[in-house]
């Protein structure tokens, strides 16, 4: 799926995969969101590669991976 490298992304997809990366407070709203295709194939691609399970896990993850580049959060 993925090499064990230190690189940000690759330690934050294995953090959510084995839920060790969880948000400290959880709302249950619901939203919908409109991606074109080419979007969501690129989610099934990013899910796929890290072996996330669903686009909930995946959503996280890419959200998670730009706040870390941003320095926003850390891991």
């Amino acid at each position: 799926m993925f090499d064990e490298s230190n690189l940000p992304k690759d330690r934050i997809a294995r953090m959510i995969k084995n839920g060790s990366l969880d948000m400290k407070k959880q709302e249950n709203t619901h939203k919908t969101f409109s991606f074109p295709v080419s979007q969501l194939a690129l989610m099934q691609h990013i899910q796929n590669q890290f072996g996330l399970k669903d686009y909930n896990e995946t959503l996280f993850y890419c959200v998670w991976l730009a706040a870390v580049e941003n320095g926003i959060e850390s891991i």
